[in-house]
């Protein structure tokens, strides 16, 4: 297992790489779709607005500014 807590053949595959940079950057990101809704979090934006239990998948990108 690497220090990322990732292990090296599971990073293997097109789309595992990706994820796995996504969910461990201390970058706050979110996937969104073409209308803007919010699809994905990763954990670094949910501390940065202070909610890990809350759902964000189909909140709008605008909605996010008063929450």
């Amino acid at each position: 297992m690497n220090p990322r807590g990732a292990d090296s053949t599971s990073l293997r595959s097109p789309r595992a790489r990706p994820l796995a940079i996504f969910e461990q950057a201390a970058t706050p990101m979110a996937t969104l779709d073409r209308e803007l809704v919010v699809q994905s979090v990763n954990p670094a934006l949910q501390e940065w607005f202070g909610a890990r239990s809350r759902q964000w998948r189909g909140e709008a990108l605008a909605a996010l500014d008063g929450k």
